[in-house]
């Protein structure tokens, strides 16, 4: 109970630490914790990011993943660029890296936000296959659980 309580109350990175987990599992909890300090920036200090914020030496790395129909040339399109009706595009995952320095100001448009918003879920999706996955559970054990209560 007493280290139900600590972990509660600790915060959200140290939280993070406290995981042994596998490489990969590493890489999820990683997006969340620069989204994080993405936050923490806009909240304690306006948006200029300080030292505090940053997860690479002197700089604020945030990583996208998301979906998006990408060009013919390989380019992805984004939300509120035009595309032509008569072609058709594929739509692809695509990864961006978004690099902040130290005294910059944070610059995170709607289309940023957008992209922002499926990089955590495909982070949140990763950390609870990892939980099944460590847990020797699936989905259908998860709801025959719930109905025997």
């Amino acid at each position: 109970e007493e280290k139900k309580r600590k972990f509660h109350k600790a915060k959200f990175p140290d939280k993070i630490k406290r995981f042994e987990v596998k490489q990969n599992f590493k890489k999820f909890l990683e997006v969340l914790n620069a989204v994080n300090k993405a936050r923490n920036c806009y909240e304690h200090r306006n948006g200029e990011l300080g030292k505090e914020d940053c997860n690479s030496g002197q700089k604020l790395i945030l990583n996208f993943r998301f979906p998006a129909p990408v060009s013919k040339a390989g380019r992805p399109i984004g939300i509120f660029d035009s595309m032509p009706m008569s072609e058709k595009f594929q739509t692809q995952f695509v990864e961006e890296r978004k690099t902040f320095r130290v005294n910059q100001k944070l610059d995170l448009g709607f289309n940023d936000s957008y992209k922002l918003l499926y990089t955590i879920n495909f982070a949140l999706k990763g950390i609870i296959d990892h939980i099944y996955e460590c847990c020797n559970m699936d989905e259908q054990v998860r709801i025959l659980k719930q109905f025997k209560r």
